[in-house]
């Protein structure tokens, strides 16, 4: 299980089911950095982050620093849509 802490830090729980027996082991913080909790405008907590489904990887949202230098590139994000339509356009046909 994975969870962000009290600080705001991504943490990890494991956990053991066998039939009806359930068990959870200690906490380990996987991650020392800040990121960005999520949330809505509507005040609702939103999980702000995602695990990949083999547990290695994560995508968070990294909190952008106070300051940022002049010749750091300003924060950008990019959204593809519709990209299921160009797939299937450039495969070809069975």
């Amino acid at each position: 299980m994975f969870y962000l802490d009290g600080q705001g830090l991504l943490t990890s729980v494991p956990l053991r089911i066998a039939g009806s027996s359930f068990s959870a082991g200690n906490p380990v913080r996987l991650l020392t950095t800040k990121y960005c909790p999520g949330f809505t405008g509507l005040g609702i907590d939103l999980r702000g982050y995602d695990v990949s489904q083999d547990g290695q990887r994560f995508l968070m949202i990294k909190d952008a620093p106070v300051e940022q230098s002049p010749s750091s590139p300003p924060a950008s994000i990019v959204l593809v849509l519709n990209w299921f339509e160009e797939l299937k356009a450039r495969l070809p046909v069975k």
